[in-house]
């Protein structure tokens, strides 16, 4: 150890400054290795930007579930206006007359186009009740017309078998008496 010379170890000492020094320096000087071409620049770009992409569809794939559960929420009537922090910024904002929340005009759109197809389906129902009232109430007249008919066939028939049995009896006594006078 002690066989180094002096002169070797400033050599080392100037050599390890020097090496120093470039770290310190190495944010002014380019690694070439790490300097890229124009063509590995342009993919690493399309890989940033597909990133990018696929993150934007991530949040919009988000903030679409999330505005399903609340329309989901408020149609069951699980939505609290009480204990809900969303609902409770929603009706702040409403009052202050700012938009706290992006998600606030997307949202009223849909609780909007909700509420026509809402009031559409009402019309709908309500003619399909008008509908079928009427074919009730021509049923049931059918139906009167029908009971009609049958009691005037009973009566009829009850009327047959009356005048049927009054001709048997006759029948009879026109036997009997032509036998009781063939007897006689």
């Amino acid at each position: 150890m002690l066989t180094s010379t002096p002169t070797k170890e400033k050599k080392k000492n100037s050599s390890a400054n020097k090496q120093n020094r470039s770290n310190v320096a190495g944010t002014l000087k380019r690694n070439p290795k790490y300097e890229l071409k124009k063509d590995e620049l342009i993919q690493l770009l399309g890989r940033f930007e597909a990133e990018l992409q696929a993150k934007d569809i991530a949040l919009a794939a988000l903030k679409s579930e999330k505005v399903k559960t609340l329309l989901s929420n408020a149609r069951f009537g699980r939505l609290s206006c009480q204990t809900d922090p969303y609902a409770a910024l929603l009706r702040d904002s409403e009052l202050v007359k700012e938009d706290v929340l992006n998600e606030q005009i997307p949202m009223k759109n849909a609780y909007e186009t909700q509420l026509v197809q809402l009031e559409e389906l009402i019309i709908q129902q309500r003619k399909q009740v008008h509908a079928l009232k009427f074919a009730l109430d021509d049923a049931q007249q059918k139906y009167a017309l029908l009971v009609q008919e049958l009691e005037n066939e009973k009566k009829e028939k009850v009327r047959l078998q009356a005048f049927q049995n009054q001709l048997l009896i006759t029948q009879e006594e026109k036997f009997q008496l032509r036998n009781e006078v063939i007897i006689s």
